[in-house]
C-alpha cells in the first residue's frame, strides 16, 4: 500500500515536471561579433544605455546587449577623423568637413552653415557651435579669430593678438579644451615654438603665449 501511495506520488511529481518543461525556452545567446560598420571613429554610449557605433561615413550602429542594429546610414557623409570634435556632455559629434553634427540621443544628423574662409576648427562650447579661425597662408602669417555660431549666423566673439600668429597653413593646429575652458593656436610637434605658440581663455577673457617645446604639442591644462 505503501509502494503504491509512493509510486503515485512520483507520477504526480513526474507529470509536473513535465508540464514545466514546456514553458522554458532556451536562452538566447548575445551576439557579440563586430558591429556592422567600417573603420569606427567613435563608441559611445546613448541616454538609454546602449552602445552607439559610428564609422567614416556616418553610419550609425546600436548594441543594446544582444544585437547590433544599424540605426542611421546618411548620405553623402566622408569623416576626417582630424576635423571631427566630440563633445562628451552633450553626446554630439562635429564633423567639421562636412558641416554636419550628429545628436546620439535623438540618433540625427543636420548641417550648420560653414564658416566661409581660412583655417579652422570647429568645436562645441556648451550647447553652441563655435569656430576658432586663422587666415594664415603657406607664405605670411594672420590673425586668430573666434565666432560663434547664432541663428546661422557667425558672430565674431574675439580677435588674437595684432601680431597674429606666424605660422603656415600646412603646420597649424588648433585646440578647445571644455575643462579649463580655453582655445589654443600652435604649429605642429616638429616645428612648434612658444612665441607663436596662442591661448584665449573663456573665463579671463584674455590671450597669453603658449607653453611648448620643440617636442611636444602645448599643453592648455
Amino acid at each position: 500500500m505503501l509502494l503504491k501511495k509512493c509510486m503515485s506520488l512520483f507520477k504526480c511529481i513526474l507529470s509536473i515536471l513535465l508540464s514545466l518543461t514546456i514553458f522554458i525556452h532556451p536562452a538566447t545567446a548575445a551576439n557579440f561579433s563586430y558591429p556592422p560598420l567600417e573603420e569606427i571613429i567613435l563608441v559611445e554610449t546613448n541616454s538609454n544605455g546602449n552602445i552607439v557605433a559610428i564609422d567614416r561615413r556616418g553610419k550609425v550602429a546600436e548594441y543594446d546587449y544582444m544585437n547590433w542594429k544599424v540605426i542611421n546610414i546618411p548620405s553623402s557623409i566622408s569623416l576626417n577623423f582630424q576635423l571631427i570634435t566630440y563633445d562628451g556632455p552633450s553626446r554630439r559629434l562635429l564633423a567639421g568637413n562636412t558641416n554636419r553634427i550628429y545628436s546620439i540621443d535623438s540618433n540625427t544628423w543636420s548641417s550648420f552653415t560653414a564658416y566661409p574662409s581660412g583655417r579652422n576648427h570647429y568645436f562645441i562650447r556648451g550647447s553652441d557651435i563655435h569656430v576658432l579661425t586663422h587666415d594664415a597662408t603657406s607664405s605670411s602669417s594672420g590673425t586668430a579669430r573666434i565666432y560663434k555660431l547664432v541663428g546661422g549666423t557667425w558672430e565674431l566673439v574675439v580677435q588674437g593678438p595684432t601680431n597674429g600668429v606666424s605660422a603656415t597653413n600646412n603646420t597649424m593646429r588648433f585646440d578647445y579644451e571644455r575643462i579649463t575652458d580655453k582655445v589654443a593656436i600652435y604649429y605642429s610637434p616638429t616645428t612648434i615654438n612658444s612665441n607663436y605658440a596662442y591661448m584665449y581663455d573663456f573665463n579671463s577673457k584674455t590671450w597669453s603665449s603658449g607653453s611648448a617645446s620643440s617636442n611636444r604639442l602645448i599643453c592648455i591644462y
